[in-house]
């Protein structure tokens, strides 16, 4: 198996983020810019960052609203998204068709970096226990490099059972 490629060369132009409200501002932007793609790749969609109402309702809107758009959502580990709840698994599992969510391969968890590519929009956080990272609304360059380790791990990722909707007999 092909492994990702190293985290690219951040963009100079890139704005520095330090602390929770500032990361949770620039990716609700960069969300509502959106109007083709958005790709996540996230240790357990941080809930601290991606588990908020407005961040949600902006998902949903590119989701359900944007002509042709695709929202692909990349964790590394799902034990707290399916026993605590989560926004976007909720929303992932109401419209299958507009979102898809899966496990990146076992042998590709070993990175700790975190990053949302929306359109040509850019957040990229280079350990997600750590609130400082770097964003840019429009950087395709930088988008197109984080978009090809974002597709080379959904090609190895896994589409797992607990993150889809369990129906109930009765």
């Amino acid at each position: 198996m092909e492994p990702p490629v190293s985290p690219p060369e951040v963009s100079d132009d890139a704005e520095r983020l330090e602390g929770l409200a500032a990361i949770r501002c620039a990716t609700l932007s960069l969300v509502q810019a959106a109007k083709y793609d958005l790709a996540i790749c996230s240790h357990e969609l941080e809930p601290l960052l991606y588990n908020e109402e407005s961040f949600t309702e902006a998902v949903s809107h590119l989701a359900r609203n944007g002509r042709h758009a695709r929202v692909r959502l990349l964790i590394r580990e799902h034990d707290t998204l399916v026993r605590q709840g989560h926004r976007l698994l909720r929303l992932a599992q109401q419209i299958p068709s507009h979102i898809e969510i899966r496990r990146i391969a076992p042998e590709h968890r070993h990175s700790m970096h975190g990053f949302l590519i929306a359109d040509d929009g850019v957040f990229y956080q280079p350990q997600t226990t750590v609130y400082e990272a770097r964003a840019s609304m429009h950087d395709r360059r930088w988008a197109r490099s984080l978009s090809a380790e974002f597709q080379r791990l959904w090609d190895y990722s896994i589409d797992d059972p607990h993150l889809r909707r369990l129906a109930f007999v009765g």
